[in-house]
């Protein structure tokens, strides 16, 4: 066959080969080196297979439909040799016809011997024949790819030896101001800094003597199991990770972490301490979302648990009733006692309020002296008991000043929510409503609203 309409089946002229291999010394993943071939042999699928030292291969893939890590192994232990043609090996699963999509892999094998390294990587595609291979810029690619590898390798054992061996690095590591660790596969610390034990209280040697190192760290099985599995699928890319190792004393730490792969499969861990951030976070959070004066949520901190309680109704079917109430004559209230012991009445009537949570509910302001509550149930009567049991505290604890009572109700709407199938702004007008019509009727009484979602 002719080399040149071979070589017309893929990118590979000298500048492209030079973009390649400006790419691969970028050190992107393995991810991203699979899309750049891709591209350039204009194939249909690839899949990385690496194994250093003899040990478990890792896997690389960039599709879900990408040859399974289980198939790829289980088709190298059918291939009973491999043609050499250096810088690879190669094997055409059938040799007589051109690859198809469907079963039929050209395999490669990439040998780094100086650092007990194997590559294989299976190429499928409907117009690879195996003469390809024998195609010197296809040589020159598989070389830049061995490179890459070896140096990936060289990198990442560099990390790991300088810091075990190299008493310079160690003493960098042991007393760096983050935390530092190294797991090993299974899931033994080998290294644990100053920092991991000023801030978690546990000693290396006190770890070590542990069966289960980990689970010291991480006493709740679902944090355990999420850490313990995170580390088992050895992620190739790692993303900041949120954590909450249980300290020495009991106490509870937040950290952010990131990990990084070693060639023996340890995991260099590296992490900050969040704790008194997300305090910091919660308590602005927290004054963001809550009215100053009655200490309930503000107007948009309910309107957004209104949105929150559709969405969840909607989901799973889960009802709630939408409470609007408005204390009376508040304004006599202003009028004769001030507005100092009308902030009082406020307040007083949102502790009452407050007083009523045994059920689940949601109480905010909803502006001057009128209140939104959401209360999770889908029954009428449990509503309406709900109202009556509010009323009643009320009467058991009026508010006073000095020896002055000063007596407070008011008048409500309620609205039932059974599958969500409505607005935000449709509740409110028809809770609403309902409120105006409770004050036409001499106040003091909660009226439902016609029309339940």
């Amino acid at each position: 066959m002719n080399k040149n309409i071979i070589a017309s089946h893929f990118k590979m002229s000298n500048a492209n080969l030079f973009t390649i291999s400006e790419s691969i010394h970028k050190n992107i993943s393995p991810q991203e080196i699979i899309t750049l071939c891709k591209n350039t042999l204009l194939c249909e699928d690839i899949v990385f297979l690496e194994s250093i030292n003899g040990s478990e291969y890792s896997y690389y893939y960039d599709s879900a439909y990408a040859l399974s890590k289980i198939n790829a192994i289980q088709y190298l232990k059918n291939i009973h040799f491999f043609k050499k043609n250096m810088p690879f090996s190669f094997y055409v699963k059938n040799k007589d016809q051109p690859l198809n999509i469907d079963n039929n892999y050209l395999i490669l094998e990439i040998d780094n011997t100086h650092i007990s390294q194997k590559i294989f990587i299976f190429i499928k595609g409907n117009f690879i024949k195996r003469h390809i291979v024998y195609n010197k810029n296809f040589s020159v690619f598989m070389g830049l790819l061995k490179l890459y590898f070896a140096n990936r390798a060289y990198s990442q054992k560099n990390i790991i030896d300088n810091i075990k061996a190299d008493p310079l690095y160690k003493q960098l590591a042991q007393q760096a101001p983050v935390l530092i660790n190294i797991i090993s596969p299974d899931l033994k610390f080998t290294l644990w800094n100053q920092e991991c034990e000023r801030l978690l209280g546990w000693k290396h040697s006190e770890l070590q003597q542990a069966d289960n190192q980990l689970l010291s760290l991480f006493t709740n099985l679902t944090d355990y199991n999420k850490v313990k599995n995170y580390f088992l699928s050895r992620p190739e890319k790692s993303t900041l990770t949120e954590l909450t190792p249980i300290c020495k004393d009991g106490s509870m730490l937040t950290t952010l972490w990131t990990s990084i792969q070693l060639p023996d499969y340890s995991y260099i861990n590296i992490g900050i301490n969040v704790t008194e951030q997300r305090k910091s976070e919660q308590i602005l959070q927290k004054r963001a979302n809550t009215d100053n004066l009655t200490q309930c949520l503000n107007r948009v901190a309910i309107f957004d648990q209104l949105e929150t309680s559709l969405k969840t109704c909607k989901n799973s079917q889960i009802g709630f009733c939408v409470f609007l109430l408005d204390i009376d004559h508040f304004k006599i209230v202003n009028d004769t006692w001030g507005h100092m012991i009308g902030d009082k009445a406020l307040q007083h009537f949102c502790h009452i309020l407050q007083l009523n949570k045994k059920q689940k509910v949601h109480i905010g302001r909803f502006g001057g002296e009128e209140f939104l509550l959401i209360l999770e149930t889908s029954y009428e009567n449990e509503a309406i008991a709900f109202d009556e049991q509010i009323r009643a505290s009320l009467a058991s604890h009026p508010l006073y000043e000095g020896k002055n009572k000063i007596e407070l109700n008011y008048s409500g709407g309620f609205v039932m929510v059974k599958d969500g199938q409505c607005s935000k702004n449709l509740l409110l007008s028809d809770v609403d409503h309902a409120l105006y019509h409770a004050k036409e009727q001499g106040r003091g009484r909660t009226l439902q609203a016609h029309t339940s979602y």
